[in-house]
């Protein structure tokens, strides 16, 4: 038999009871943690699953708009060269190849650009950039990024779903806004991410529903609670529009690039 000092025993019932609750916690901890995780999963697994939709959706919109329609223009300008004198149509035969270079670059955009996993291996500065490039390649608008602080490279998802954001805020203005220029914005804050996609189009009115409710605006809504960000867009007729982007971050979460 142990003999213990009467004195001991509260203090010891203090360090069970202590001790008891500590793991209560940690279990509930874990608990709550593992739901969140598997939340945050979830959330992000339905996100793809309609990101496959809207990709398929473009896609048509591309082919149609764009690919079809050139297809179609170098078929005629090759049965024009076909029954002409090949020496008086330089200028023609310069501008198919023209065509032919452009839908080559349309084409890979398309496949690289809507591929997640190629999207998480090159980055999102990479990724923007070549975004960029094709917009400028295109000779439609003018697109410029700029980028400030040291660089932070995130969850390979994080920057996925960042990148859609950028890519619906630039097709939008693209197709919508009327715009000449569009700036893409990164600044690295200690503990928050910002992204800015500004353009100088015609704007319009945030509180008139078929712009609040449209898919666009949905789809980049979802994806910046998926990556616990906050999504705002500042526009006004005939001042553009403004799509800003942040997110909170911790040196833990995150390396520099």
């Amino acid at each position: 038999m142990f003999n213990t000092d009467k004195s001991m025993i509260p203090f010891m019932i203090t360090v069970t009871l202590m001790t008891v609750i500590f793991i209560f916690g940690l279990i509930v901890f874990l608990i709550t943690f593992q739901k969140k995780q598997n939340r945050k999963n979830k959330e992000y697994l339905q996100a793809l699953i309609a990101e496959k939709d809207r990709t398929m959706y473009l896609i048509s919109l591309e082919v149609h708009d764009n690919v079809n329609q050139m297809l179609n223009m170098v078929r005629m300008n090759l049965h024009w060269l076909a029954k002409n004198p090949l020496n008086e149509n330089e200028t023609l035969l310069h501008d198919t190849g023209e065509m032919i270079d452009t839908l080559i670059m349309d084409t890979n955009n398309i496949s690289h650009t809507l591929n997640t996993e190629y999207l998480e291996k090159k980055g999102l500065i990479s990724s923007l950039k070549e975004e960029v490039a094709w917009v400028n390649n295109s000779k439609k608008i003018r697109c410029n990024i700029n980028i400030s602080g040291i660089t932070k490279k995130f969850e390979p998802q994080t920057e996925v779903m960042v990148f859609r954001i950028a890519q619906e805020a630039v097709q939008n203005v693209i197709k919508h806004a009327e715009a000449d220029c569009i700036e893409i914005t990164l600044r690295y804050e200690p503990g928050i991410f910002e992204m800015s996609v500004r353009d100088n189009g015609r704007g319009f009115d945030p509180g008139q529903h078929h712009y609040s409710g449209s898919v666009g605006m949905q789809s980049m809504s979802r994806r910046a609670m998926i990556v616990e960000g906050k999504l705002k867009i500042d526009s006004s007729l005939g001042k553009g529009t403004n799509v800003m982007l942040q997110i909170p971050y911790t040196d833990k979460n995150v390396t520099v690039s």
